[in-house]
């Protein structure tokens, strides 16, 4: 095995031009399913955790139907079921905003006091609401760390001045904090979403005329109790309200992991697309392997007539057609994994190469290489070793 794995090397190193064209069919073929992979697996991560710094965990309430609303009373209702740990009304809405000189679409999230503690928000300067501020409808708000950056050029802008206009009735709040930016994926493209922009629920509901809440966002004790606790939710909100099928509780958690399967088939669908320049560059080792054979019919002849079997001629040449497979595939996730390294660092996206999946696309290629090389291996095993040497003389 060790002169058949020889003789592979010397052919393979004795002809340069070919050895390069072949390898380098097959490593860019397998550049592309790499890029494909990496890809898919950043974009996995990245929407799993935008999803999470989004607060989708827990449970969130909604009513259904027109016949019912939530407000301070269903409120109150699910804070009494067992196994919620927090609940916190939510109202939304949307507006202009402008703070220094930098002019923004606002989306606007009315929050109670300790909302850090049921949805994901951090603060980065000053500080979060307190009870005092809802109970009052403080003139008060807590502004994404991008919208900082856009309007001052830093992310402390505590104490500034935010002018809020929602539905043409303008306001002015107060910053007294900052919060953390979702990920870096949302302050690279801070200039192409809404600023986010959050005020007691209070005064939010002051400023639209609204006593209801569109949602109440649930924390759960246990997170394996989630679908339980979201099944009493609605059960004891049906009961209060009298009414059937008004209310609807969704396990966000489980929605994000929904999610995440869909972007895991989207990329195993992208990679098996993209694994057909595998095949192409298949066919190129095919045609390289079967001149190969053509080349060194004399060769094949003289080992043959000194007692080489057909065996022995089959692994050589099946040998140098995986050797070929196995150095293309290394180099083209070799290229594919410095490329889109460097493009995730690039875009700012922080994200884990897929090593688990690229051992299996490396073993897929050598595989391929030895069932496009079989043929002409097979070919040079059945050549008669006096045709062979008539062939080559003539």
């Amino acid at each position: 095995m060790r002169d058949i794995l020889l003789g592979a090397c010397r052919h393979v190193v004795r002809r340069v031009a070919r050895t390069a064209l072949t390898v380098g069919g097959i490593a860019v073929g397998v550049l592309m399913v790499t890029l494909v992979c990496i890809i898919g697996q950043a974009g996995t991560e990245t929407v799993g955790r935008e999803l999470e710094n989004m607060g989708l965990q827990g449970v969130s309430v909604s009513a259904s139907s027109t016949d019912v609303v939530l407000g301070a009373e269903e409120l109150e209702t699910v804070r009494a079921v067992a196994g919620v740990s927090e609940a916190m009304p939510l109202t939304v809405a949307s507006g202009k905003g402008t703070l220094g000189r930098h002019s923004f679409t606002a989306y606007v999230g009315g929050i109670d006091a300790g909302a850090d503690q049921v949805i994901a928000l951090e603060v980065a300067h000053g500080r979060l609401l307190r009870a005092v501020d809802v109970r009052s409808a403080a003139a008060v708000c807590v502004v994404d760390e991008a919208v900082a950056r856009e309007a001052y050029g830093r992310t402390n802008v505590v104490g500034k001045t935010l002018t809020l206009s929602m539905d043409g009735i303008p306001m002015e709040l107060a910053v007294i904090g900052v919060a953390k930016a979702g990920s870096s994926l949302l302050q690279s493209v801070s200039g192409m979403i809404a600023g986010l922009v959050y005020l007691p629920y209070t005064t939010l509901q002051a400023v639209n005329g609204r006593e209801v809440f569109d949602q109440i966002a649930v924390k759960v004790t246990s997170e394996e109790e989630t679908d339980a606790v979201r099944e009493r939710v609605v059960a004891a909100l049906e009961r209060g309200s009298g009414t059937t099928g008004a209310f609807t509780a969704e396990n966000l958690a489980a929605q994000r992991e929904r999610l995440g399967r869909l972007m895991d088939i989207v990329s195993l669908i992208l990679t098996a697309v993209s694994a057909v320049s595998l095949v192409v560059a298949g066919m190129g080792m095919l045609t390289s392997m079967l001149t190969a054979v053509n080349e060194r019919v004399r060769e094949i002849g003289i080992k043959q007539a000194l007692g080489a079997g057909g065996r022995r001629i089959l692994a050589e040449f099946l040998t140098e057609s995986l050797l070929l497979a196995a150095i293309g595939g290394a180099a083209g996730i070799f290229g594919g994994t410095l490329i889109g390294g460097l493009g995730l660092r690039v875009f700012g996206v922080t994200a884990s190469i897929p090593w688990a999946r690229l051992l299996p696309i490396w073993l897929c290629t050598v595989l391929l290489g030895g069932l496009f090389g079989w043929y002409p291996a097979r070919k040079a095993a059945r050549l008669h070793p006096v045709e062979a040497l008539r062939s080559e003389v003539g």
